[in-house]
């Protein structure tokens, strides 16, 4: 009788509640990866860009000056290897962005009961002899 009371009151009040919860929560971690995937992409490109951008003026300001000197050539090399590297994340925006997005909502998104993997635990099962050959060690 109490058990009946007892689930139609979880049905009725604490499941609903429960229900509404968790789907705000999930709300808000779509909502989180949603923004975080984009500023994530933004600081890379920029950090990479920078450099790039950095190298660049440094190697115009070598080749005014110095007329093409033999460290030059490696400093060009690394400029247009940080350009091909700005480039590629450029090309793999949309892949970047889905990636930070889908690890964001993965952390963000509550747990259910269906997510939780219980442990399968073997046992051995003694017989009496061997029980009480293990008691008397």
């Amino acid at each position: 009788m109490f058990g009946f009371i007892k689930r139609k009151f979880r049905e009725a009040f604490i499941d609903p509640i429960s229900n509404s919860i968790q789907e705000k929560q999930e709300q808000l971690a779509k909502t989180a990866s949603e923004y975080a995937a984009p500023s994530a992409f933004y600081l890379l490109a920029a950090i990479t860009g920078g450099a790039a951008t950095v190298l660049i003026l440094l190697s115009l300001s070598l080749y005014i000056g110095q007329l093409l000197g033999s460290y030059l050539y490696g400093l060009f090399i690394f400029t247009s290897f940080f350009i091909l590297l700005f480039l590629f994340i450029w090309a793999m925006r949309s892949r970047i962005e889905t990636a930070v997005k889908n690890t964001v909502f993965d952390l963000l998104k509550p747990s259910t009961a269906a997510d939780i993997e219980i442990p399968v635990v073997e046992v051995e099962v003694l017989e009496e002899s061997e029980v009480k050959l293990l008691e008397k060690r």
